[in-house]
């Protein structure tokens, strides 16, 4: 299954991406840009990089990683019979910050590879 999967993106790497592209939105157009901007800050990669955790979890922006942790948590503990896997709840803020700086970075490095000025 993983072969196909690899096989169809080698073969166009952009085509998924153009989907989800299509498919997100405006909040979320401005917030991928920010993972493009060579002057973007810390601060703006960090938000960049939270709102886009909570996204893929199924928050909403009123919620933070840690908030939505937090009420994955509660929904999953009122339905379960058994503990809670914590390796099934949404990442924290700290390891979404984390995330952000290392997502932010790959696009920068291809950037610059790609200019010439490595």
């Amino acid at each position: 299954m993983v072969d196909g999967v690899t096989e169809r993106v080698m073969e166009d790497p952009g085509e998924d991406f153009i989907e989800l592209e299509d498919s997100a939105g405006s909040d979320q157009d401005s917030e991928v840009e920010v993972f493009l901007n060579t002057a973007a800050t810390v601060e703006d990669v960090v938000s960049a990089g939270e709102k886009a955790i909570v996204c893929l979890y199924g928050g909403n922006s009123d919620y933070t990683p840690n908030s939505l942790r937090h009420a994955k948590f509660c929904e999953k503990a009122s339905k379960s019979l058994t503990s809670v896997k914590v390796d099934k709840l949404p990442p924290t803020s700290a390891a979404s910050r984390y995330h952000g700086m290392c997502a932010y970075l790959s696009p920068q490095l291809w950037l610059e590879s790609s200019l010439g000025l490595i």
